[in-house]
């Protein structure tokens, strides 16, 4: 009877654990040390190539010394870049598409395997959101953060031009 115990204890123990690692916490507009501007998608292109992306940009309109750290959309997350010119400040959240592996080139000769180009690892996002919200996080008196904004709106698509490897 006693070992019935001890595994029902060790069971809840680890339950208790696995919650507490998965729990997300949202934190209400109040709350939130960042007045945005609006916030846009821009979907890119690089012409004849099959690269293909998403910018996420986020108009910081008032002073804070509080930075995000992470930008979860559409599934993915990733690092966003500061931008600050004078006394205007940008995130810019950087995603790529998905795109299927090119070409592996499989030989007895490892000098010609070396050509292969590394896989692109994209991290997934916990949060299931439609495709015009986005999560930021960001880490506020040593305690991490999140925050949804709904309602983004798209710009017109961009095309980059081509650079070659000379």
């Amino acid at each position: 009877m006693k070992q019935l115990y001890k595994y029902i204890l060790g069971g809840i123990t680890i339950l208790s654990f696995a919650q507490c690692g998965s729990s997300q916490k949202f934190v209400s507009q109040e709350e939130v040390p960042f007045q945005f501007g609006e916030v846009l998608v821009e979907n890119w292109t690089i012409e004849n190539s099959s690269d293909t992306g998403v910018n996420v940009f986020f108009p910081v309109e008032n002073k804070v010394d509080t930075a995000i750290d992470s930008v979860h959309f559409r599934g993915q997350v990733v690092k966003p870049e500061r931008i600050k010119r004078g006394t205007y400040l940008v995130y810019i959240a950087r995603f790529r598409n998905k795109k299927s592996p090119g070409d592996i080139i499989m030989h007895a000769d490892p000098s010609k395997e070396a050509a292969n180009a590394p896989p692109i690892i994209i991290k997934q996002s916990p949060f299931e959101l439609d495709t015009d919200e986005v999560v930021i996080s960001y880490v506020q008196e040593g305690e991490t953060k999140y925050y949804r904004i709904s309602g983004i709106k798209e710009t017109t698509p961009v095309v980059y031009p081509h650079k070659s490897k000379n």
